[in-house]
């Protein structure tokens, strides 16, 4: 995928057999580091390789999937997770856009397993380690727009149901959340990652910037978390806050909502009546339904309507197990003894 003859040379990376223009999630690099350590780190060259790649795709998606620079994401169709009231391949009227808490998510993820890649190359080689502060700035600036207001004064978090949903902005600056709770909001969960111990002697110069922005912006720190867990010292960073976590964990394993006998829904199972809100006049809905689809949308399958979607699952999960070894669950912790996750 990530090769001259499927890349075009302004960095977008095709998306899917009908439509190579559309915007698929950027798991390249999730997968790219999974191969990485399977494979026992030898293969370095590998790595170089596709760092480059992202180092190209990366700036594609902020310049054109970032509509107003806030670090809050646009992107559309999405096809892992595409839960909406409407169909986000499609362009929207007069100007308006779709802000998503899922393209915003999918770009911290991105920059933390570039970030992670950087400095595993800055071993050996330090002109490395101004690449991962890059993508720690990247990170940062991403994780505040989480936190903070985006576009019209409407965060993409609901404080009054703790949860993210996609936020539509219309052409005269006005927002409104949308009220459907998904894997869309879910998926802010995968912005997590440990940072390994060596990471202080062997990455100075990212090291001095992780500490002079903490001493400049200490107000922002929830994004780095510092926990001493059974007589060791770890450093995570984190997409959202400890209270953000909880709230979504809570979701996720109420079986009245997410969780299922066979892994997480696409769709809460509290929308099995519907759930509806009227967008331009319209009264635009959808309604769990977890078995053949209902409509012809998407081809007439229901992958986002209620059932288990694999790919999100596995993402899921697999941040899940670092937040839960870098929080310091000793007790419920979703790692293995001796497992190592990044």
């Amino acid at each position: 995928m990530t090769r001259e003859w499927s890349m075009h040379p302004n960095g977008q990376l095709p998306a899917y057999e009908w439509n190579f223009s559309d915007v698929n999630p950027p798991v390249h690099p999730w997968a790219a580091w999974q191969i990485y350590a399977l494979d026992g780190g030898a293969d370095r060259e590998f790595l170089q390789r596709i760092v480059l790649k992202m180092l190209l795709n990366f700036p594609w998606w902020v310049n054109r999937k970032d509509a107003n620079g806030s670090h809050v994401f646009e992107g559309g169709f999405l096809g892992l997770d595409n839960v909406g009231l409407f169909d986000r391949s499609e362009p929207l009227p007069d100007g308006q856009r779709l802000e998503q808490a899922d393209a915003t998510a999918w770009m911290g993820m991105f920059a933390l397993k570039v970030l992670r890649m950087s400095a595993e190359l800055a071993r050996e080689d330090s002109s490395w380690d101004e690449v991962a502060t890059k993508f720690l700035t990247h990170f940062l600036a991403i994780s505040e727009a989480m936190e903070d207001f985006g576009t019209g004064d409407t965060s993409l978090w609901g404080t009054e149901d703790g949860f993210f949903h996609d936020v539509l902005v219309k052409a005269d600056g006005s927002a409104e959340r949308l009220p459907v709770r998904s894997m869309v909001g879910l998926l802010p969960m995968m912005g997590v990652a440990m940072l390994p111990d060596w990471i202080a002697s062997d990455l100075p110069e990212f090291t001095d910037f992780v500490q002079g922005w903490i001493t400049r912006r200490p107000e922002l720190a929830n994004s780095l978390l510092h926990i001493d867990h059974q007589g060791q010292s770890l450093r995570t960073l984190s997409m959202i806050s400890h209270d953000q976590w909880d709230a979504l964990l809570a979701a996720l394993l109420d079986e009245q909502e997410f969780l299922s006998p066979h892994g997480i829904r696409s769709l809460s199972a509290i929308h099995r009546e519907g759930v509806s809100a009227e967008i331009e006049g319209k009264v635009l809905g959808l309604k769990y339904q977890p078995a053949e689809s209902r409509s012809y949308l998407f081809g007439g399958n229901s992958n986002w309507r209620g059932p288990i979607w694999m790919p999100v699952n596995a993402l899921v999960t697999d941040a899940m197990r670092i937040y839960g070894r870098g929080a310091g669950w000793p007790s419920r912790s979703l790692s293995r003894p001796g497992q190592t996750t990044c």
